[in-house]
């Protein structure tokens, strides 16, 4: 059974026809196969390095909008090709993850991290809702401090109501 710790699938996920530049099926498979374990286990620091490498195709060191609508669909694919070998915890969360993206769109996500507005997102902007550190992404996620779930939410918009009862939220104080 695969192990895809929820915050790495929304990370996968964000990470429509096949374009151009997008990973081969078979290397999105090796991928995820590794990098889900991976992620359970080492820094979540690592984690985000490994995945944002991994999506960014031309190597330019930024994420274009094209690279992840490639990361997207051989997300999609994978996930309807090995749903059946995910915890259903796991799937649930990725499904609900790709809904909450359809619902806002890929092109408005991109947009609200792209905080300089010149269509590439760099690691920074990638990970700005995050406190990425040493912590493996399975208890990174655990601590409600770590992830700005509001601003998250907020990007989100109406996305945000599929992820609102199965993402850890801060309790209200």
């Amino acid at each position: 059974m695969i192990r895809i710790p929820p915050l790495a699938a929304l990370l996968l996920l964000l990470a429509v026809p096949a374009v151009a530049g997008a990973p081969t099926p078979a290397a999105f498979d090796r991928f995820v196969r590794e990098t889900g374990p991976a992620c359970a286990l080492k820094a979540s620091s690592a984690c985000f390095e490994r995945i944002f490498r991994f999506a960014d195709r031309d190597r330019d060191g930024a994420l274009d909008l094209t690279e992840l609508e490639g990361l997207q669909t051989r997300g999609r694919e994978w996930l309807l090709g090995h749903s059946r070998e995910l915890p259903p915890a796991d799937k649930q969360a990725a499904v609900l993850t790709l809904l909450a993206v359809d619902f806002v769109g890929l092109d408005r996500l991109f947009a609200s991290y792209d905080a300089d507005g010149d269509g590439l997102l760099t690691r920074e902007e990638a990970s700005a809702d995050l406190t990425l550190d040493e912590r493996p992404v399975p208890v990174l996620v655990e601590d409600p401090d770590a992830v700005d779930w509001d601003r998250l939410m907020e990007r989100l918009g109406t996305g945000a109501a599929v992820l609102k009862d199965v993402l850890p939220r801060r309790s209200a104080s």
